[in-house]
């Protein structure tokens, strides 16, 4: 996996980044305009669009973009109102890569590509040595690891960071800072409104967070003053104390404080508060497939390791399988048309150390990068 490496003011910071990820970007914005153009397809945030309306799509999903444009023109006024300097950022990205400002913040206002993801978490009497460890598994269209990249980025006003992104979005998917402050986020399956929501958009969010927090209880307060993001999702936050889970729906979020325990998301709501917007039935059998005995292998393997878990166990339960209903339907995914496991991350903030793989980490390795 490429790594990008920026530092300076945040025009200074997207100007290089985009330099360095040129083609990456140019690849990733077309191909998130043909994700954007499908999901405008009926039926596609259920899994079942008709493929009379999909087929189309890769071949016309240029007519489409000046509609996503106005979209992601909706999310703007939020992150100028919130957090100008990603604004100067995105634009460094777009003069550094040769691009137009509209595509690059289109990349950061369309979360909906990060699909079928797993995380898992550990803290307290649940770890061997009692410190916090989160994982994730990102879960994707095979053809989206043509342009993950890890990005290091070291900002005037701010703290340093490494994680794992798309070329040209300007905040990891997953990553941690030189504090020791980890998060890892992933969509939810929830219903959505029949009349669309706006407010902050979640990579913005999630960027202003791993730069300015230092801790769970800075990076809780800060989503809280936040217009809240209308993309519905998991996110979890860690330090090198405790863990924190935030489940969001469209409607209303939930924040859970992890204590003595091993947690896990598969896409669907955990929370009671959150749960009664679960929309995984409403899924095409397919999807259901992806989710619902994921999760039950995964709350197995939880069980099955709890007062054990350290780094090799959670390396072990992101390599894993399945076995009975679930084998071939677990945390490991390989899928012929479907999604796969184009990464995975695997953070211990007590020791600021984050390992990540790419590709599938049943068949790659992990690096090791420490932040100082």
């Amino acid at each position: 996996m490429k790594v990008i490496e920026v530092s300076g003011t945040p025009y200074e910071m997207g100007l290089s980044y985009g330099f360095q990820c040129k083609k990456d970007i140019k690849k990733a914005i077309s191909m998130w305009y043909k994700f954007g153009a499908m999901s405008l397809t009926p039926g596609f945030r259920e899994g079942h669009p008709k493929l009379l309306h999909m087929l189309p799509k890769f071949i016309t999903y240029k007519k489409d973009k000046s509609k996503l444009q106005s979209i992601a023109k909706k999310y703007e006024s939020f992150i100028i109102e919130n957090c100008p300097e990603i604004i100067e950022e995105m634009k460094g990205i777009a003069e550094g890569a040769k691009v137009d400002y509209i595509d690059i913040l289109f990349l950061n206002t369309f979360p909906e590509v990060i699909e079928g993801c797993t995380i898992w978490a550990a803290c307290g009497k649940a770890v061997k040595t009692g410190e916090p460890l989160l994982a994730m598994n990102t879960d994707e269209m095979k053809q989206t690891r043509k342009i993950q990249i890890i990005l290091s980025a070291k900002p005037d006003d701010g703290y340093h960071f490494i994680g794992n992104t798309y070329a040209g979005i300007v905040s990891p998917i997953h990553g941690m800072n030189q504090t020791g402050f980890a998060y890892a986020d992933m969509l939810l399956h929830v219903e959505k409104p029949d009349t669309p929501i706006f407010g902050m958009s979640l990579f913005p969010l999630l960027k202003t967070t791993i730069t300015k927090s230092s801790s769970v209880d800075e990076a809780v307060e800060l989503f809280k003053k936040m217009p809240r993001p209308t993309c519905p999702g998991a996110i979890f936050y860690s330090d090198s104390n405790k863990i924190t889970r935030i489940e969001n729906s469209s409607m209303e979020y939930d924040i859970t404080l992890i204590n003595d325990d091993a947690i896990a998301c598969c896409m669907i709501p955990q929370s009671e508060k959150i749960r009664k917007y679960d929309s995984t039935l409403n899924l095409a059998p397919t999807m259901q497939i992806n989710a619902i005995p994921r999760q039950k292998r995964m709350t197995d393997l939880l069980k099955e390791n709890i007062e054990l878990f350290d780094i090799e166990i959670m390396k072990i339960i992101a390599k894993d399988h399945g076995k009975g209903e679930t084998k071939g339907k677990s945390i490991c995914q390989h899928s012929a048309f479907g999604t796969n496991t184009i990464g995975s991350f695997i953070a211990k903030p007590r020791d600021l150390k984050i390992w990540m793989c790419y590709g599938n980490p049943c068949k790659n390795r992990y690096k090791e990068f420490t932040l100082q």
